[in-house]
């Protein structure tokens, strides 16, 4: 879904995820990816931005990456990270669910990162429900 097409393509991924495997993979593609971890973000002219909520690890094989600061580990943490209403986490979900298609991979509402979100997306579904066709 990545790799563009005349359907179109896809330019920003969150990943709950914070190793480096899918920068790989679109490297190994041709593909310059940008690693967002903190916000606000400057982006630019790459072909993907990938959004780690998490925090990131590069492996070795990623010349040039940094480790974010910080990595979110506990279902706690996650919460507060984008539970604050008014945080820059849930405020960039938020625009992207109001402003694009989201298709959403291995999350459920009993785990820690789709009890974290859920809220959120269930808030923004309702919102734009009357606009647009809906799946959440």
């Amino acid at each position: 879904m990545l790799m563009g097409s005349r359907r179109g393509t896809v330019t920003n991924v969150v990943t709950f995820n914070f190793d480096s495997v899918l920068e790989e993979y679109l490297s190994l593609h041709g593909y310059v990816s940008r690693v967002v971890t903190d916000l606000p973000a400057i982006t630019g002219n790459e072909d993907v931005t990938v959004y780690h909520i998490h925090g990131y690890i590069p492996s070795r094989n990623v010349s040039g990456a940094q480790s974010s600061r910080e990595i979110v580990f506990s279902k706690d943490s996650m919460n507060a990270r984008v539970g604050e209403q008014n945080g820059r986490w849930p405020t960039l979900l938020r625009t992207f669910a109001r402003s694009k298609v989201l298709l959403m991979l291995g999350m459920s509402a009993a785990s820690s990162i789709g009890s974290a979100v859920g809220p959120l997306f269930k808030d923004e579904s309702e919102a734009i429900a009357s606009d647009r066709p809906t799946a959440f």
